[in-house]
């Protein structure tokens, strides 16, 4: 194996990991946001219908 092959599979390696570790974090911030998004509903929802109509 070259020097050049085994850098590129190194490199290659290396941004498999990164990827993984991205898609890993991802669904957390997912979660996040669905947490986010049913507390507005929820204060939506207790919002006079007055108040709701203007959101």
């Amino acid at each position: 194996m070259t020097e050049q092959k085994l850098l590129k599979m190194f490199i290659q390696e290396r941004i498999n990991m990164l990827i993984d570790t991205f898609h890993k974090n991802q669904p957390k911030k997912c979660e996040v946001k669905k947490v986010q998004n049913l507390q507005a509903e929820f204060l939506i929802e207790s919002l006079p219908d007055k108040e709701k109509i203007l959101i």
